[in-house]
């Protein structure tokens, strides 16, 4: 019994791979809560974004990825105003007025991070937080106490732009 156990775990492994070796990388399987190979990557070459709240701006590299890609074409002619919410003492969130792909993985945040939730929720995280969303980007420069600042408490008004 366990030779015919050890042969069907082997054989479930090899066709596994072999499946996922003739996928594109966008369809993946996923196992857990993380995917084989998209990690999302954020480098010096990806676009910026402007944050700005009150009058001050600050600035964010967007992730390699669908989700981020289309923000920046909802962007390209203007930009966009979005009042935000604290939620949990650790996140601004807001509704972009549209869906966006999701690539939604595990992540645990940390202060700076965008994110994409639901679809159609953007957070800034002041804070950090672990649950599925899918990465946007990432406020370059500035601690969490300079972002908790930078938000302010309670609601407000935050508008993005594509950086030129």
């Amino acid at each position: 019994m366990r030779g015919w156990l050890t042969i069907f775990m082997v054989a479930s492994l090899a066709f596994g791979t072999a499946f996922a070796d003739s996928l594109p990388a966008n369809q993946l399987p996923m196992y857990g809560e993380r995917s084989l190979e998209l990690e999302t990557s954020i480098t010096a070459k990806s676009p910026k974004l402007k944050v700005t709240v009150g009058g001050k701006s600050l600035a964010a590299t967007l992730a390699d990825n669908s989700s981020a890609a289309a923000l920046i074409a909802l962007l390209t002619d203007e930009s966009l105003t979005i009042s935000m919410s604290d939620y949990g003492g650790f996140e601004k969130v807001g509704s972009l007025g549209k869906n966006l792909p999701t690539n939604n993985e595990r992540i645990t945040t940390t202060a700076g991070d965008l994110v994409l939730y639901q679809g159609n929720q953007l957070v800034i995280f002041y804070g950090g937080n672990s649950w599925s969303y899918t990465r946007l980007g990432r406020i370059e420069g500035a601690t969490a106490d300079e972002l908790k600042s930078f938000l302010g408490n309670g609601d407000v008004t935050v508008t993005l732009s594509v950086a030129k």
